[in-house]
């Protein structure tokens, strides 16, 4: 990812241009709009993952398994996920597309070194968008106090 100031955007745009794909479109409209539509065959790696209404971040998930999480999605099994099967359901009722974009990494690449530490890549990108971006059906996410960034 792209480094950014504090108080840059970050815009779908700027995910996109730093690696995130999409991967499916729930299109209003169809017979069935509950459907998802997939771009093509997902992979069974780790991933962020987005799901995006005119452009503007509306969820931000992590995933073990991107393909397993994505299809549970389709298939209605979101456990625990309520306020996103809503927004989903509510956009299509407005006659809204909710697109879903990813950036998957392999297991290997999931884990790193830092100055000694080791640092979650997958579970360290979700928190930092959540952060900055404090997506509507993320629920209101502030950083603690002893975690703000140096200005």
């Amino acid at each position: 990812m792209e480094k950014s100031e504090r108080g840059t955007s970050i815009t779908l745009n700027t995910l996109k241009d730093n690696g995130f794909k999409r991967i499916g479109l729930w299109k209003n409209g169809e017979k069935d709009n509950k459907k998802l539509r997939l771009t093509g065959i997902l992979p069974e790696e780790m991933a962020v993952y987005l799901f995006v209404i005119g452009g503007k971040i509306q969820y931000v998930g992590k995933s073990e398994n991107i393909r397993r999480r994505i299809i549970q999605y389709a298939k209605g099994i979101n456990r625990g996920g309520r306020k996103v099967d809503k927004g989903v359901a509510k956009a299509l009722e407005d006659g809204q597309n909710v697109g879903v974009y990813m950036y998957a990494i392999t297991k290997k690449q999931q884990f790193f070194m830092r100055k000694g530490l080791l640092v979650d890549w997958v579970g360290g990108l979700e928190r930092a968008l959540i952060l900055k971006l404090s997506p509507p059906w993320n629920g209101i996410r502030k950083e603690p106090k002893n975690e703000q960034p140096r200005q």
